[in-house]
């Protein structure tokens, strides 16, 4: 029941129908950290890079020539721009310069890949990931 009444109050105090009763003090379980927002790492925006797309047989390669400072969490493609997108764990976005071909009559095979192996890296030996594909519609 403190649970929800902490929710409550806390919803009060940010759409201001409720005073905190000391103004430089937080409230308990407030969902602020007070923590300074942190900037993304990693690559954020167009990427630069030689990049290659295998697909066959329901498995899909994507190769990235560009060593990334940050993991990459997952691999996304907007359905309506045909753009790829990998996303890194810090909060970067990266933009894979390639565009991806409209699917030919019927489901678009790309639809229910769940997920891909992405090989990063400029020198040998590559780094190669078996991370999660997100097919936005």
């Amino acid at each position: 029941m403190s649970a929800l009444k902490e929710f409550l109050s806390n919803l009060l105090y940010k759409l201001g129908l409720r005073k905190r009763p000391y103004a430089d003090e937080p409230v308990a379980g407030a969902f602020e950290t007070g923590e300074p927002t942190k900037q993304p790492q990693g690559f954020d925006g167009p990427l630069h890079a030689e990049t290659a797309l295998i697909l066959e047989d329901n498995r899909v390669v994507l190769a990235v020539g560009y060593d990334f400072q940050d993991v990459p969490s997952w691999v996304e493609v907007d359905a309506k721009t045909r753009g790829m997108n990998i996303v890194q764990m810090g909060g970067s976005v990266a933009t894979v310069p390639i565009q991806l071909p409209m699917a030919p009559e019927g489901p678009d095979p790309l639809r229910d890949l769940k997920r891909i192996a992405l090989v990063t890296g400029t020198k040998t030996p590559r780094l190669v990931q078996y991370i999660v594909f997100i097919f936005r519609s």
